[in-house]
């Protein structure tokens, strides 16, 4: 750890409360006799008001302690104020803390930080101005997560159920993709650009991808029977299915017939029709 350490705190993630774990937050910092403090999340201004508490106070350590949408902003704080990155995942989704192997036990997650064991991470930057941490896509589960916000429920059961609802309404589209000199042209229902192997549900998405090899993984659902994209979402994923392609590159231009709805890391951003795909090689100091 370096500077004052500041724990961004989602109070609602995984339904957990949040008392106890100010608390342990607390009493942490007292035994070390280190400089912490903590910023609970509204969902509104969020990262304007942790920027002016970075710039205010000396931060050198920030402390995610959520799911995969609080990694998301923290790592990208981080990326712009080179700070370093720990992570206490505690959201209902916790996708890049299994690709990480980080435990969630308040303890072990203490013992990391204070152990302060780091290893350089990409993050993904789309259209030159928006970063990923963990997965984003085109389509078929973009279109799910936007499900979600809309009918506000949460948990493994509403994902599983949202599938049928959304999939009757998702047709395939055409897709143009532009990878490091290579083209290829596809009928699909998701594109997914990894940087880790998992959803944050379970689902497999690959086997190959690595948060720090400098690469990112473009996986294209293509069009399929109802029963074989279920098992997609649900199941874990049969990498040789013919259903799959994947591809690994360092940029990807890529170009729809039809607007897609498009996510970062849970994060809706509305739909795309074209989009700029870069991977920023070690660009976050991760404490692991």
């Amino acid at each position: 750890m370096r500077g004052t350490v500041l724990f961004v705190i989602n109070p609602i993630a995984g339904g957990h409360p949040v008392e106890p774990l100010l608390e342990a937050v607390k009493n942490w910092g007292e035994r070390l006799d280190a400089s912490s403090r903590h910023y609970l999340t509204t969902g509104k201004a969020d990262e304007a008001n942790i920027r002016e508490i970075i710039e205010n106070e000396k931060v050198g350590t920030l402390v995610a302690v959520g799911g995969d949408g609080t990694l998301q902003m923290a790592a990208n704080l981080c990326r712009q104020y080179h700070l370093l990155l720990g992570h206490i995942p505690r959201g209902s989704a916790n996708g890049m803390a299994e690709e990480l192997a980080l435990p969630g036990e308040l303890p072990a997650a203490f013992a990391r930080l204070e152990k302060g064991v780091t290893r350089p991470c990409d993050m993904l930057c789309f259209d030159g101005q928006h970063y990923g941490f963990h997965i984003s896509d085109l389509g078929l589960n973009a279109a799910l997560v936007r499900h979600f916000e809309e009918s506000g429920r949460r948990g493994f059961l509403a994902y599983a159920s949202g599938v049928s609802q959304v999939l009757w309404q998702q047709a395939p589209f055409r897709a143009h993709l532009r990878m490091d000199g290579s083209q290829f042209a596809y009928t699909s229902l998701m594109i997914a650009l990894a940087n880790a192997r998992h959803y944050g549900t379970g689902a497999a998405l690959n086997s190959v991808g690595q948060p720090d090899d400098g690469r990112f993984e473009v996986c294209v659902l293509h069009e399929l029977s109802f029963s074989k994209v279920t098992r997609h979402f649900l199941d874990l994923l049969d990498e040789d299915s013919p259903h799959l392609s994947l591809h690994q590159c360092r940029k990807l231009e890529v170009q729809l017939n039809v607007p897609q709805p498009f996510q970062i890391d849970g994060e809706v951003m509305g739909a795309r029709k074209r989009l700029v795909v870069e991977v920023v090689p070690g660009c976050v100091e991760m404490i692991v």
